[in-house]
């Protein structure tokens, strides 16, 4: 089943309140968690929660597993038994999505605000700071393991066992983060608002199409990301057991035991910054492939 991922955020909540000259708050938020200076209208005595911001965050992807398994067995005569198995296992994952957030610690609630104990439901930041990103990732992932050995009966009371192990692991991973910023002619000149009274969180904005204009924004940098992981083990295993019919022992047995490890880590990340006006919005708006 192909995974998808729809969400509405208005988070995270932090409280505002009156302060004092020197910008301590008047009275002490119940958790001891900072109190942003700016008292809310009409609570003007009371500490508020008030959201950080809100946006929503849609992702989408496909996957597919896969598995195969092969076992053989061969006994041409009592007294020799061979035997080999093969399994795979692959998992391969794809997503895409994107994020859209108006978010901005610093951003003075303005305007009326509705508050249901001691929480802001309804009411608006002054120029608000937003923030996009659109992400996509490939991860494939593959486990190998091959075992094969024999049972061999060299005499009547002596026998020979043989056992060979190999597993192969490997991890391949690719994603590429792109950030856009608001760069319009209206940035810092806006107030956002949100109504967390219906069934889902709602926001506007006081220009009219500011948050759906793409001449409103930027790239303002990239990520790549890679990963490759990969791991080898080995061991072999060689008994000579030798029975007695009668005696003090039963039986007698020596062997020799044999095994490698190997794993190496591979990953990276870079961040690649535009500097400011590098970037212009016409190429945002006209290439569809981005």
């Amino acid at each position: 089943r192909a995974p998808s991922q729809d969400l509405d955020q208005v988070e995270p909540y932090q409280y505002w309140g009156a302060c004092n000259t020197d910008g301590t708050p008047v009275t002490a938020s119940p958790d001891g968690s900072q109190v942003h200076c700016g008292a809310i209208a009409g609570h003007e005595t009371e500490n508020i929660l008030v959201p950080k911001g809100g946006g929503f965050n849609v992702q989408e992807g496909t996957r597919e597993r896969r598995g195969e398994n092969v076992a053989l067995q061969w006994r041409p005569n009592e007294n020799f038994e061979a035997y080999a198995e093969l399994f795979n296992s692959s998992y391969k994952f794809h997503t895409l999505g994107n994020s859209f957030f108006v978010t901005d610690g610093s951003a003075q609630p303005t305007g009326t605000f509705q508050v249901v104990d001691g929480v802001a439901v309804t009411g608006s930041l002054a120029n608000p700071g937003i923030f996009s990103g659109v992400f996509g990732n490939r991860r494939s992932t593959s486990t190998t393991a091959f075992t094969t050995g024999f049972k061999w009966a060299l005499a009547p009371n002596l026998r020979l066992l043989a056992d060979y192990e190999h597993l192969n692991s490997e991890v391949k991973e690719q994603g590429l983060n792109a950030y856009l910023f608001d760069s319009g002619s209206n940035k810092g000149a806006y107030t956002w608002s949100f109504d967390n009274t219906g069934k889902f969180p709602t926001n506007s904005t006081s220009v009219a199409g500011y948050l759906s204009d793409p001449q409103n924004f930027s790239y303002g940098a990239l990520q790549p990301t890679a990963k490759r992981n990969s791991a080898t083990d080995d061991a072999l295993k060689l008994d000579l057991i030798w029975d007695f019919d009668n005696g003090f022992f039963n039986q007698v047995s020596g062997g020799v035991r044999y095994s490698r490890k190997t794993a190496i880590n591979r990953s990276a990340s870079s961040w690649n910054g535009f500097p400011s006006g590098s970037s212009t919005t016409s190429s945002v708006a006209a290439d569809p492939s981005l």
